[in-house]
């Protein structure tokens, strides 16, 4: 019976398993395994990995084009940025539809700005109040009315 080769890399024991020709060794709590010994050593040599932060939902506000088009929406995460994107940009939900929005679009959810987003709604309805009044007056004007008949005779 011939024995098993073992190895050891800092503090690592390392054993090649024959039958499946394959080196394996524990590293931080898990088996792990490689082809050769030169690719185990290496697997250890790897700084432990960092734990991902992960993206604290927050909720927010995004405005359109249009100062009327405002809606609370919930940032998700950042978003890679692309070729062309100069803004950072974030994955949005708003009305069960995800999106990838810029920016420069969106706004934090708080306070002052929720009375701002109040205020505009105000003027907003203000404006269509006027508009129609606007309306209203130019409908009530009468229309200029010529005699064409008379207009000839005189001609």
């Amino acid at each position: 019976m011939s024995e098993i080769p073992k190895v050891a890399y800092h503090s690592v024991e390392i054993e090649y398993r024959e039958s499946e020709n394959k080196w394996y060794f524990e590293l931080r709590g898990r088996e792990r395994s490689a082809h050769t010994l030169k690719d185990a050593k290496e697997i250890i040599d790897k700084p432990e990995p960092k734990e991902k932060s992960t993206f604290k939902r927050v909720n927010a506000i995004r405005i359109g084009y249009s100062p009327n088009d405002i809606e609370f929406i919930e940032v998700t995460s950042i978003a890679e940025k692309g070729r062309y994107d100069r803004e950072t940009s974030f994955w949005t939900v708003a009305n069960g539809n995800r999106q990838k929005r810029d920016g420069r679009s969106i706004y934090s959810d708080n306070e002052f700005n929720r009375a701002v987003v109040a205020k505009i709604d105000s003027l907003a309805k203000e404006i269509e109040t006027l508009e129609k009044q606007q309306k209203e007056l130019v409908q009530s004007m009468s229309h200029l009315e010529l005699d064409l008949k008379a207009e000839a005779k005189n001609a």
